[in-house]
């Protein structure tokens, strides 16, 4: 489960795949995520995009988001979705220098 770090951020592994279909958007997953790209977001390119609502619901924004981030720190072409321990999530996680992300993930 995502726990929330002193400066107010989330963090925490992600248990479910986040963005585009066939992702399944778990909305504890969708918030940090969301958390950890409005992070990244100042000190990237897309610094530029409006800075997401963290509300745990997967829309346009997010996905456009995820893209943008895809687009400027990965050598692939942005599909708007992070796996579960895939090269975007891997990426995120040390953009935005947040502790304890890259746990393993397991449901309980």
């Amino acid at each position: 489960m995502p726990h929330i770090e002193a400066d107010g951020l989330l963090a925490g592994p992600i248990y479910r795949a986040v963005g585009a279909a066939p992702a399944r958007n778990l909305a504890l997953d969708v918030a940090l995520v969301q958390s950890l790209l409005n992070r990244a977001a100042k000190k990237t390119v897309a610094k530029s995009l409006a800075p997401l609502a963290v509300n745990g619901k997967c829309d346009k924004a997010t996905t456009e988001h995820i893209k943008a981030f895809q687009a400027e720190f990965l050598s692939i072409k942005p599909d708007g979705r992070i796996d579960i321990n895939g090269k975007t999530w891997r990426k995120l996680v040390a953009v935005s220098n947040v502790r304890g992300c890259l746990k393993t993930n397991t449901l309980i």
